[in-house]
């Protein structure tokens, strides 16, 4: 992996060399984060890829396309909310319609809400 690393780090800075002004500052701003680039390496619980990543969003990037998204910052604001709460829900085996009414009863007895993510113990 080592020899990986030098080699992509050198690509990098000479790609900081290059004519296109953007190509430059997309490799300056890699060799920046280049330790970042490598904690997959370092930590065998990180994913390699992002594909986990990219199904899960794959469902909300789809409605937001179907939908023609919102027409507020806060509309959007509440989709993103609710598409996190749902998902994480769904991950952690949590009934989201039961989450979202203990949500709603604390609210109303102005009350801390539950915790999104069951704790263990």
């Amino acid at each position: 992996m080592q020899g990986l690393r030098q080699s992509f780090r050198q690509e990098l800075q000479w790609g900081t060399h290059v004519r296109c002004k953007k190509t430059a500052a997309t490799c300056r701003e890699l060799l920046t984060k280049e330790r970042a680039l490598w904690t997959f390496v370092r930590m065998p619980e990180i994913d390699e890829t992002n594909n986990r990543a990219e199904r899960a969003l794959r469902h909300p990037v789809q409605w937001r396309k179907t939908s023609y998204g919102t027409a507020s910052k806060r509309g959007s604001r509440f989709v993103e909310s609710i598409l996190t709460v749902l998902a994480t829900c769904q991950r952690h085996q949590q009934n989201a319609f039961a989450y979202l009414t203990a949500c709603c009863r604390a609210y109303f007895k102005t009350a801390m809400p539950p915790a999104l993510i069951p704790q263990p113990g």
